[in-house]
């Protein structure tokens, strides 16, 4: 069989289905739906079809999520989790032998994809504590010239956030290239430029439902981009990808946008919290760790001993995410238990 060649030479992403007593590695909302959206969720399941294939253009969740974004229908398509649409637009919306520019360190999906679609690929390096300025992506951006450009706002796994003005630096610095803003965590942050993204012609941002709405078992992301380029990624998007449960669970939470925001504080809060809590640490032992200001739901940490803290903290039943090839990790924002598990688990490991 004729194998690609930079599948066999990728290493497997699956992750293991453990049960920690803090699971802050995933980026997941710590939070589950409250018992009335559930209700409401079964009602909506009682309605489908089982015999039936879903919605084809997912009518119902559009309808509700465009009025949530502020666009308008056409200017929305749902697909299987964000994840999906970064898979097909690396693969199939530009040319075979296009060049895509990554930041580095990004998320890693992106340049994994495009490497499965044989694209050329190219980075542009953030400095050492993994910040990176507008200005520099701007100039990245203006030597490598690409055909396609995609970076999250804020940052995973960073947490770095660019506001409005530096983003749309950005996109004009793209030209008549493919731009994509993944604003994935931009719940938490606020500084979202979906409605100068519909105006282009040539970008496109991506949400999720699986970070601050908490509907990360549900597989529901959206494209949002220009009703002529929605149109056209639509064709080579898989009909039937969103299933009718999760047009349904959509539909019903989409439907409760002060749910959704009051989620997105609680967790916000958490958030502060959490970093006060992590600085405390860094004063009390310097050195063990540094911790970089956030804007999404997680933060991204270098520890003196990666590899060690994090078994260490696994033993304790506390799970980070760990990079221990690059020398950093990142650190989910749980409910309170959770955080203060967290930070007296790091608390005796570094007095040790």
């Amino acid at each position: 069989m004729k194998i690609a060649n930079y599948l066999l030479n990728l290493s497997e992403y699956s992750p293991k289905p453990v049960k920690y007593a803090a699971k802050l590695n995933a980026n997941e909302s710590p939070y589950d739906l409250p018992g009335y959206l559930k209700e409401r969720i079964f009602e909506e399941f009682n309605n489908i079809e089982f015999n039936r294939y879903p919605n084809a253009r997912a009518v119902e969740v559009r309808e509700v999520a465009a009025k949530f974004y502020g666009v308008e229908f056409d200017q929305i398509m749902p697909a299987n989790g964000s994840g999906e649409w970064v898979k097909i637009l690396m693969a199939d919306l530009l040319e075979k032998d296009s060049k895509i520019l990554f930041l580095d360190p990004d998320f890693f999906i992106y340049r994994r994809q495009a490497g499965f679609a044989g694209k050329e690929i190219v980075y542009a390096y953030k400095d050492d504590d993994g910040t990176m300025t507008a200005d520099a992506i701007v100039a990245a951006i203006k030597k490598e010239q690409p055909d396609g450009f995609i970076f999250s706002n804020p940052c995973n796994p960073t947490g770095q956030g660019w506001y409005e003005e530096d983003v749309k630096r950005i996109i004009d610095a793209c030209g008549d290239s493919l731009c994509i803003v993944d604003e994935a965590y931009m719940d938490f942050f606020g500084h979202s430029i979906i409605d100068y993204a519909v105006t282009k012609e040539n970008v496109i941002v991506l949400r999720t439902c699986s970070k601050a709405i908490g509907l990360a078992s549900a597989r529901l992301g959206f494209a949002i981009s220009n009703a002529k380029l929605i149109e056209l990624i639509n064709r080579i998007r898989s009909p039937y990808s969103v299933n009718a449960f999760g047009q349904a669970v959509g539909k019903v939470v989409f439907s409760d946008p002060d749910y959704i925001r009051t989620i997105t504080q609680k967790i916000v809060n958490e958030r502060e919290t959490l970093y006060k809590g992590l600085c405390a640490l860094v004063d009390k032992y310097p050195g063990r760790m540094t911790v970089l200001p956030s804007k999404s739901n997680f933060f991204f940490a270098r520890f003196e001993a990666s590899e060690s803290v994090d078994k260490a903290l696994q033993e304790k039943g506390v799970k980070i995410r760990n990079w221990p090839k690059y020398g950093y990790s990142r650190i989910n924002v749980g409910t309170a238990q959770e955080n203060q598990l967290l930070l007296d688990a790091l608390d005796e490991i570094f007095s040790c």
